[in-house]
């Protein structure tokens, strides 16, 4: 078989696996709005992202699906010694027998445990796995739909009930794995799992979703596209790990990084107003457009969490990473329009911009954000010259005359508080400094005599 015709391959639909407090299990349900989602499903750590995707896409197609949560209980070795240790799993009876010699130990009781269970009757429907510490070995529903009992016997064993409350990398696995059916003819379109991305602090646990999520991408009874997230808190170095850990031959998955700061100041991974961009576009333009672009800007975020310069973009590029570029500030106005506004305060109409070229849009956008940046820089080290051993002379906007030097915890202050944060001054050597330097050291009522008598060339 092979993948599907284009003709027939819209990509309208998005397909979101997280968990909620309501809802059917297992069941791929649509819903409408943010309000229809949670009339459906109550509270939900996925709301930011539903919130994300509907303020991209009003008119969006979005899929939901409620991830079960495998019953999980941790059996904890209390005592080591020879002899019997029996565990009761879904009433069937599993025992170890440790042997006088050599001296069993608490770890060595639960490894023989451990491997007594996953070899057992009941491991059809079970999987017994090590715990945090040596002495523990964590028993867990392989279909986390079904019942799980667990007891002990004697007193050298202590059972307890672990069941976390959001899911694990194995529990969402499941969700991916066991809530489509092909037969069913799901639209094409994109599959993420945002809150999978951001909530599972394991490398390795994010790597097993992601993984999964291009599996089924790439049936080719289903020819979607997986957008997969970095974790959260990540590093540019720890992004540049993970991504290499992804491959996609047929190019049914891209990563994406940095997080965005959405209106309501939540940090919300990329995938779902990438997702809602994506839609709306190929709605207005066909769907052999990218899925983002300048042109069509994410909507409903304040910024992104983490700043990528054109020098790490370089790094990232060829790993496959793809950076979310933000537009800080932007806003509609009354007029129908839509304006970003940098931090000098100056405002850019991206609406009577979009006729441009994509290029010339992007490289107009980015020269203004900059610009921007740069004069808010000046402006931070003239304020900041009151609190160092330096005086401004002439504000330039993109450079400024001073008498001392700018020490570097002055240029990094006001690098943070202008957002260049990779800004870097060069000194230039100006004519006339030392007339300028021996007028400052003059009284007021001297200076006025001194400056008739000089010609001092700022430019």
């Amino acid at each position: 078989m092979g993948y599907r015709s284009l003709e027939l391959a819209s990509h309208q639909a998005v397909y979101m696996i997280g968990s909620s407090a309501s809802g059917d299990y297992l069941t791929p349900t649509q819903v409408t709005s943010l309000t229809d989602f949670t009339n459906v499903f109550g509270a939900s750590p996925s709301e930011a992202s539903v919130k994300l995707f509907f303020r991209n896409d009003k008119r969006g197609i979005l899929y939901f699906v409620r991830t079960p949560i495998a019953k999980r209980f941790k059996i904890t070795i209390d005592t080591a010694a020879a002899g019997a240790y029996t565990t009761t799993v879904n009433g069937t009876q599993v025992t170890y027998t440790a042997p006088a010699s050599p001296s069993p130990t608490l770890s060595s009781v639960a490894s023989g445990l451990l491997a007594a269970i996953n070899n057992s009757a009941v491991a059809s429907a079970v999987t017994a796995i090590a715990g945090t510490d040596t002495d523990e070995v964590i028993v867990r529903a392989d279909n986390p739909l079904a019942n799980l009992t667990v007891t002990v016997t004697g007193v050298n064993m202590t059972v307890a009930d672990v069941t976390p409350t959001t899911p694990t990398a194995t529990d969402y696995i499941y969700s991916i794995e066991n809530s489509f059916d092909a037969d069913d003819e799901w639209t094409q379109g994109f599959l993420i799992a945002p809150q999978a991305f951001q909530m599972l602090t394991s490398q390795s646990d994010r790597l097993a979703v992601g993984n999964a999520m291009e599996a089924l991408a790439a049936d080719s009874s289903f020819d979607w596209v997986a957008l997969i997230d970095a974790g959260a808190d990540l590093s540019i170095a720890d992004v540049q790990t993970e991504a290499a850990l992804y491959a996609s031959p047929q190019g049914h998955s891209s990563f994406y990084y940095p997080y965005v700061i959405d209106l309501d100041d939540v940090e919300v991974p990329a995938s779902a107003g990438v997702t809602g961009i994506a839609t709306r576009r190929f709605k207005e333009e066909g769907f052999q457009q990218p899925p983002a672009g300048a042109k069509f800007p994410m909507l409903g975020v304040k910024d992104v969490v983490t700043k990528v310069n054109n020098q790490q973009q370089e790094v990232l590029n060829p790993l496959r990473i793809n950076k979310v570029w933000a537009l800080k500030m932007g806003y509609a106005a009354k007029n129908g329009k839509r304006y970003v506004k940098n931090p000098t305060g100056k405002t850019l109409c991206i609406t009577d911009l979009q006729k441009e070229s994509e290029w010339k849009l992007k490289s107009t956008l980015a020269a203004f954000v900059l610009q921007g940046q740069e004069a808010a820089f000046i402006h931070e080290l003239t304020l900041l010259s009151l609190q160092y051993d330096y005086q401004v002379i002439s504000n330039e906007h993109d450079g400024l005359v001073t008498v001392g030097d700018i020490p570097d915890e002055a240029v990094q202050k006001a690098a943070e508080k202008s957002g260049l944060k990779y800004a870097k001054l060069d000194e230039k050597p100006l004519e006339g400094i030392d007339d300028i330097k021996r007028l400052l050291e003059l009284d007021d009522d001297d200076i006025e005599d001194e400056v008739s008598d000089l010609e001092i060339d700022l430019m």
